[in-house]
């Protein structure tokens, strides 16, 4: 066994994942239920999904996930900072996300082998595909790990969460109102950055706690959660100007707000009163402005002739 799993010699696979993999076999759609096992955790590796639990009661070979060491090598270079044993829970989430994927689209009539196979079920084409992700991914690990360096700066914010408070220990309309606050203060300013799973002397927390305070698991619902909070604080006009990512740092997942550039418009964050605030980036923090100050900036900054 590679390397990349240490003395790991079985991943655990839940009962339900073990149940859809036999009924795939049962109707002839797969040889064996190794291969819905890899072409599931194939299709879930290069869409970068996982499908997290904790409580498994069967087992699966982690030999059934290795074709040729491919997928020891890909765990390793997505996750190198990982222990083994965190490196194979992260592999075997991949494939329960594809294997439900994949029974999911059979369930409901669209599933295609020829489109599936685009995934990875040939080798060559399996390893073309992931080598090609890691390197993207790798990449954008660094850069993170570069934003984060400095701290907070006129650029950079942290934010342990989208919705939940630490603090009081539940969901909060005001942490979502911080997050809207941050992002319409990069797009008055020059851009940036906005880290959610961070706190800000660094530490990464990850999107746990926000995936149980949304009630949906997953990046999916997260940024689904995150455009409904953006239309609802900032306008639908002004969400096409913010793009999210979602990146694995300790082993825990966080979300990349980014900010470009300015909006071509002025951003107004809409507070529960029903009143408007605009907000721009001072130093490594947020300020409101008031009227007369933001007409000022206004006009010295979006109605200023180049």
């Amino acid at each position: 066994m590679s390397s990349a799993f240490g003395d790991i010699r079985t991943l655990p696979a839940s009962k339900m994942a073990k149940k859809q993999m036999k009924q795939l076999v049962s109707k002839d759609l797969f040889n064996e239920q190794r291969d819905v096992w890899t072409l599931g955790a194939a299709l879930g590796i290069v869409s970068g999904n996982t499908y997290e639990r904790g409580n498994r009661g069967t087992f699966q070979n982690v030999n059934s996930l290795d074709p040729e060491g491919i997928f020891s090598a890909i765990m390793f270079g997505l996750h190198p900072n990982a222990t083994p044993k965190e490196r194979a829970k992260k592999l075997v989430d991949h494939a329960e996300w594809g294997i439900r994927e994949i029974f999911r689209r059979e369930q409901s009539g669209t599933l295609d082998f020829a489109k599936l196979c685009e995934y990875g079920s040939l080798p060559e084409k399996l390893r073309f595909r992931l080598e090609k992700e890691i390197e993207e991914k790798k990449k954008r690990l660094v850069d993170v790990r570069e934003l984060m360096k400095d701290g907070e700066t006129e650029k950079i914010e942290f934010k342990s969460s989208m919705c939940w408070d630490y603090d009081e220990g539940r969901r909060s309309k005001i942490m979502e109102f911080a997050v809207a606050k941050t992002v319409s203060a990069f797009m008055n300013s020059d851009g940036g950055h906005l880290l959610i799973g961070v706190r800000d002397d660094k530490q990464i927390l990850g999107l746990d706690k926000d995936f149980e305070a949304i009630k949906k698991p997953g990046t999916d619902a997260f940024e689904l959660h995150f455009t409904n909070m953006i239309n609802k604080y900032l306008g639908k006009e002004n969400r096409p100007y913010v793009k999210i990512r979602f990146e694995d740092l300790d082993c825990k997942k966080i979300g990349v707000v980014i900010v470009p550039n300015r909006a071509p418009e002025p951003v107004y964050v809409g507070s529960e009163r029903g009143e408007e605030e605009f907000y721009v980036r001072l130093g490594n923090s947020s300020h409101p402005l008031s009227v007369r100050q933001a007409a000022t900036y206004i006009k010295n900054h979006f109605l200023k002739k180049t």
